[in-house]
C-alpha cells in the first residue's frame, strides 16, 4: 500500500495506485523550478482506474496561514504548474521513474485538494469525480 507523508500527515493509497511525492521530484526541483520559478502541488497519484489525482495538502494546526494570496488562487497556481512540469518531465526528466510517471499521469483527468481547519480542527476534504475520462479510440 503506498504511503505519502506531508508534514505531519501521512496519507495511504490503496495496493495498485501509484503515488509520488511531486514536489520533491528532482525533474521539478533541478530543473524545472530553476528555470520557471514555478511551485509544485504535494502529491501526484494515479488511481487504478487510470485517474490521476493532483493534491496539495493545508495544514494551519500549527502555523496559521499568513499569505496575502486568496487560499484557491495560490492552489490554482501550483496545479497549473504543475501540470506544465509533468508534459515537461515527460520528455526531459533525467529520471527514468519520473518520466515514466508524468507519461502515466497525463491527460489528466481529476482533481482533489484536502485542508484541515485550524479553528475547527476537523479535516475538510474536497475532491471532484473525475473531470475528463480519457479512452482509447479504436479504428
Amino acid at each position: 500500500m503506498p504511503s505519502i507523508t506531508e508534514g505531519a500527515l501521512t496519507f495511504q493509497f490503496p495496493d495498485g495506485w501509484q503515488a509520488t511525492k511531486f514536489d520533491d521530484w528532482r525533474f521539478y526541483r533541478n530543473q524545472f523550478q530553476k528555470v520557471c520559478g514555478a511551485k509544485a502541488i504535494d502529491m501526484l497519484v494515479i488511481a487504478s482506474d487510470h485517474c490521476m489525482w493532483v493534491i496539495e495538502v493545508k495544514d494551519y494546526r500549527v502555523h496559521p496561514r499568513t499569505k496575502t494570496i486568496a487560499l484557491p488562487d495560490e492552489v490554482a497556481c501550483k496545479v497549473r504548474d504543475s501540470l506544465a512540469a509533468l508534459v515537461a518531465a515527460r520528455v526531459n526528466a533525467n529520471d527514468e521513474g519520473e518520466k515514466q510517471i508524468s507519461s502515466a499521469a497525463l491527460p489528466v483527468t481529476g482533481f482533489a485538494w484536502c485542508s484541515i481547519s485550524n479553528n475547527q480542527r476537523s479535516i475538510r476534504s474536497y475532491s471532484h469525480v473525475p473531470l475528463i475520462r480519457h479512452r482509447s479510440h479504436r479504428s
